[in-house]
């Protein structure tokens, strides 16, 4: 080929070319990469429990009502409609203009302490039948499957020590450490576990005592 410097400038022009498209195209992948991250990062901030905390909470706290008041507001909400509605009812004859929030934040503010403590019964209460509900899965699980004892040779969970540290305050006892699944299991069911809620009966008593009491 005879050479021809302007078909050699026309070639390298084209590759400077096909270059400059191709670090546009990098740098547009780039940019979606970024744009998808940061819209991950963003949704996993805005569904987070302490974003949905917060945004539900916000009526309340410009309200007027603080941390203080989370057991008494827990309750409040808690309440069966018929015992809320009767709550409105006699609220609509003296003030008809106050607003829903207005009336519970009012409600809590007369009596917080009563009514903190009420929301802590209760609480209670949801929490023993939850452990109770766990523990019945479990026990279900290890007769559906006798065989399958690995879980007793992995180390205890935060889980099994948290319930341990709680066990051995309320009886006033030292807390194993540096223990297997399967030995935190038996120390537990040896000493009791969740000893603060020792029955059915008990959970039932503080969720009558919630609403009635």
């Amino acid at each position: 080929m005879l050479y021809d410097l302007n078909y050699l400038r026309a070639v390298k022009a084209a590759q400077a070319e096909e270059q400059k498209v191709q670090r546009l195209k990098d740098q547009l992948a780039k940019a979606e990469a970024e744009k998808r991250e940061a819209e991950k990062r963003t949704k996993a901030i805005a569904t987070s429990d302490t974003a949905v905390g917060m945004a539900l909470s916000a009526p309340f706290r410009t309200a007027g009502l603080t941390a203080d008041t989370a057991d008494a507001l827990n309750y409040v909400l808690s309440l069966p409609l018929k015992q809320f509605g009767e709550l409105i009812e006699a609220a609509v004859a003296v003030e008809p203009e106050t607003s829903v929030i207005s009336f519970i934040c009012n409600s809590i503010e007369k009596q917080p302490d009563e009514l903190n403590e009420k929301g802590r019964r209760l609480a209670l209460a949801r929490e023993w039948f939850a452990y109770k509900k766990d523990c019945e899965s479990f026990v279900a699980w290890q007769k559906a499957n006798p065989d399958k004892l690995s879980w007793r040779t992995k180390p205890a969970s935060n889980a099994q020590y948290f319930l341990m540290w709680r066990t051995a305050q309320y009886l006033g006892i030292e807390q194993p450490f540096n223990c297997k699944s399967g030995e935190a299991h038996d120390w537990l069911m040896e000493h009791g576990a969740n000893l603060r809620l020792k029955s059915v009966a008990e959970a039932i008593q503080l969720i009558e005592e919630a609403f009635h009491g």
